[in-house]
């Protein structure tokens, strides 16, 4: 069985071409507000553990130690920095949506 790759990137162009549409504001105008929320976004998650975004999600941020990690290829060890790494949880709206829409294509 083939399996196909549906995965799709969804731009900033596409997103304020969405907003564009619409709403019926100039592109400018759009622009302006994808920006401002993505700064929004990103400043509250550099600022806090979890930003949740109800209906939606919950972008959750998590410490990782540093580790001692190994390269698969040559089998030299070498240490990994400790990091943030960002994760989303969707909320049960999202889920269940994605869940429906599976449900029609299968």
């Amino acid at each position: 069985m083939e399996k196909k790759d549906h995965q799709q990137t969804l731009t900033r162009a596409c997103l304020r071409d969405a907003l564009q549409n619409q709403l019926g504001m100039s592109m400018e105008k759009a622009n302006l507000i994808l920006e401002s929320i993505l700064s929004e976004l990103s400043q509250l998650i550099t600022k806090s553990d979890s930003v949740k975004i109800i209906g939606f999600g919950t972008f959750l941020i998590h410490n990782k130690k540093e580790r001692l990690g190994r390269n698969p290829k040559t089998k030299v060890q070498a240490v990994i920095a400790a990091r943030k790494s960002v994760s989303f949880r969707p909320s049960l709206n999202l889920r269940q949506v994605v869940n429906q829409q599976g449900q029609h294509t299968a």
